[in-house]
């Protein structure tokens, strides 16, 4: 009886062995260039953050086994091309030698980019505000379209590291004035490095979506790959995601045309919570927000109280003659026509429903 149990158990494991074996691979394509909370990796280790995570999630929909192809940012397209890879999340149409190599996803979330300075730097208000025997931190082989034009003639100097927390330790060491990164790789950095001697102000240099690119190499269908991602945004799991790492899920925004400058999270909650009606320089924004399945996180991330909290004190403002609670909107795209309407709207989006006609007012 014994023997006849240890040789079933043995079939078993032998059958559990074989499944593993057989089943299919998922490729991913990771880059050398990206920083926590995108990729992190020690030696030896596998790699972690936020795009290997999406890997594994995404393998766990297909019923595969993600596998990561380590990468220089410009051996992807090579990479892609020899069918060597099935997959490359954290990617651009405009960042990549011909987009048509690849099946796109729908935005998976808005990247915004700022510039920083050291200490020592002075802060700007506007790109023009720059010197012009300034040095700018950037990322080798990275295009920054805000940026790019004075690059190339010369008007600021241009100093490339291998990933963007090294362009910002360079800057914390003043081997330059400033640099370019994004605001959630810079929040990161800020949250592990105590006290870095870098000035607290922030210019926006607008945002850029990231999308999941199946190359047509693959042999994985694109079809199935969004259905997947499709999947991971109906169960929460991509904004579990974003949250897990420190990242927003909504942001709030206005008309990229609109002169509304950036907010701080006081003023929004003032404005939103109906007690400041006007802007410092005495305009009146429209306020809107979106339907009540983007309701809870915009209360909670930017307003840090629940849903229920929200409504309660609109109704005590509206009750008291005071002021209107902001305008709801059902979908993203009724708020995105509103606030293409209305220069002096401010509104509020989920992070992956920007778009190139809006601009980022306030990430909580």
């Amino acid at each position: 009886m014994r023997r006849a149990l240890a040789s079933l158990s043995l079939g078993l494991l032998t059958t559990v062995a074989l499944a593993a074996e057989d089943t299919p691979l998922l490729r991913v394509g990771l880059s050398t260039a990206w920083a926590a909370p995108f990729l992190s990796q020690r030696e030896g280790q596998a790699p972690e953050g936020l795009n290997a995570e999406l890997a594994h999630l995404l393998a766990q929909q297909l019923k595969r086994k993600a596998t990561f192809v380590m990468l220089p940012r410009a051996r992807l397209d090579q990479a892609a091309e020899a069918g060597e890879i099935d997959l490359r999340c954290h990617a651009n149409p405009d960042w990549v030698r011909q987009p048509g190599m690849y099946e796109w996803s729908q935005p998976l979330w808005a990247l915004p980019e700022v510039l920083v300075g050291s200490t020592n730097s002075a802060p700007l208000q506007r790109l023009a505000d720059m010197r012009l025997d300034q040095t700018v931190g950037a990322v080798l082989h990275y295009s920054y379209p805000m940026l790019d034009a004075q690059f190339g003639a010369g008007t600021w100097k241009r100093d490339d590291a291998p990933a963007p927390d090294k362009a910002l330790r360079k800057l914390a060491l003043g081997r330059t004035q400033y640099a370019v990164t994004t605001q959630f790789e810079l929040s990161h950095y800020l949250r592990e490095q105590p006290d870095p001697p870098l000035g607290r102000w922030r210019l926006p240099l607008g945002h850029a979506n990231a999308h999941c690119a199946v190359p047509r190499a693959s042999k994985v269908r694109a079809a199935d790959v969004f259905a997947a991602l499709q999947a991971l945004r109906e169960q929460g799991l991509l904004d579990a995601l974003l949250r897990r790492h420190g990242i927003p899920t909504v942001a709030v925004v206005a008309a990229a045309q609109s002169e509304l400058p950036a907010l701080g999270r006081d003023e929004v909650e003032a404005l939103f919570l109906r007690r400041l009606k006007t802007l410092e320089d005495g305009r009146v924004p429209q306020l809107l927000v979106p339907g009540d399945a983007w309701l809870a996180p915009f209360a909670e991330q930017v307003l840090r109280r629940s849903a229920a909290q929200l409504r309660a004190e609109w109704s005590r403002a509206t009750f008291s003659g005071g002021s209107r609670k902001p305008l709801q909107l059902d979908t993203p795209s009724q708020l995105r026509a509103q606030l293409r309407r209305q220069p002096l709207a401010i509104g509020v989006l989920p992070l992956h429903e920007l778009d190139a006609s809006l601009k980022i007012l306030y990430l909580p």
